[in-house]
């Protein structure tokens, strides 16, 4: 997997995949909200493939590490997820990083070679 492929899934990822919806109607929605977690999750681990490097240079004021450890939570204490708070970061959060790594996508060579697994966390 490319720099440039991860990039492109996690710009793809960003924005209104999800359809347009009030949080109350999430909280009743069991198959909005499971696709709300699974979204995140993905944006979660993809951010994982990132080189430090470029998180640094493109997106030093992204919490790289609290990205990362959303997916986590929502693989091993979904349980106890907290929806406003998901709310929050789908309608806040992932617009500055969609921009992030849109400036990244715009730099990569799509031929660059094939990234390291993420680390282990």
């Amino acid at each position: 997997m490319t720099a440039c492929s991860i990039s492109r899934r996690i710009s793809g990822w960003c924005g209104s995949c999800l359809p347009v919806a009030p949080i109350a109607e999430v909280e009743v929605d069991p198959i909005i909200r499971a696709a709300l977690e699974r979204y995140l999750e993905i944006v979660s681990e993809a951010s994982r493939y990132i080189p430090p490097e470029m998180q640094q240079t493109y997106g030093s004021d992204v919490p790289w590490r609290a990205v990362a450890d959303l997916g986590n939570i929502l693989r091993h204490a979904y349980h106890m997820t907290d929806l406003p708070a998901l709310w929050r970061i789908y309608q806040q959060d992932l617009d500055p990083l969609e921009a992030v790594v849109k400036a990244m996508l715009a730099d990569l060579d799509p031929d660059a070679p094939t990234l390291p697994a993420p680390p282990k966390s």
